[in-house]
């Protein structure tokens, strides 16, 4: 050890990267409505699947509601309530009909506002120019900077280390501006509760805070 110590001293040794976390983290839970009809999994299939969640919702017109303005209400906070000109927005949405459906639904909220849908073939400027954009992980979450990005709203559930650090990196440092990154889970799912377990461990080291919230109306 001493030998190791004189050849390599402290001073000189590579100790790595220091990161400073600069994003505020918001853990939202909500609970469904006692009757609530949902599923989790794909036919033939044990695996939980956030697309499947996502077809019951859409099957139901109150459960949709009831889940759009769950998001609409995370955006208020999180993004209409302080927002500068300029500065966007991005929910992530596990399917393209659902982003479809929220897109459309944030459209009829915000008429003052630029919202699109960016997946598939949807061309590139849905992603950059609007205020809001909706997308799934698979077309937004790696290899695009969003300028003045400010707030992301994850709404799936996914235990994915690297699908979770995508979204969440999709914030960039903004000198003297406060990035927020929410996340949705269901406490009436266990999926949704391992995973947001696992987020919480995972995030918590990389953020500058992080704070649960419980949403009031049960979805």
């Amino acid at each position: 050890k001493k030998m190791y110590e004189i050849a390599y001293p402290h001073k000189s040794r590579y100790e790595g990267t220091v990161f400073k976390p600069y994003i505020d983290t918001f853990a939202v839970s909500y609970y469904l409505q006692e009757d609530r009809r949902y599923q989790t999994t794909e036919y033939g299939q044990n695996n939980y699947s956030h697309n499947a969640y996502e077809k019951s919702i859409l099957r139901n017109n109150e459960f949709f509601y009831n889940y759009a303005k769950m998001i609409q209400s995370v955006l208020d906070i999180g993004f209409i309530k302080r927002r500068k000109e300029g500065q966007k927005a991005i929910v992530f949405c596990s399917s393209v009909r659902m982003c479809t459906k929220i897109t459309e639904y944030l459209q009829a909220c915000y008429h003052d506002l630029d919202i699109r849908r960016y997946c598939d073939d949807d061309p590139y400027e849905n992603l950059q120019e609007p205020d809001i954009r909706v997308s799934t992980v698979l077309s937004s979450g790696t290899a695009h900077d969003i300028k003045n990005l400010v707030c992301t709203v994850l709404s799936i559930a996914m235990d994915s280390l690297q699908a979770n650090l995508q979204t969440f990196g999709r914030l960039r440092p903004i000198d003297g501006e406060k990035l927020e990154f929410y996340y949705l889970n269901c406490q009436d799912i266990q999926k949704h509760k391992n995973y947001h377990k696992n987020k919480a461990t995972l995030l918590k080291p990389r953020s500058s805070s992080f704070t649960e919230i419980q949403y009031p109306r049960r979805v």
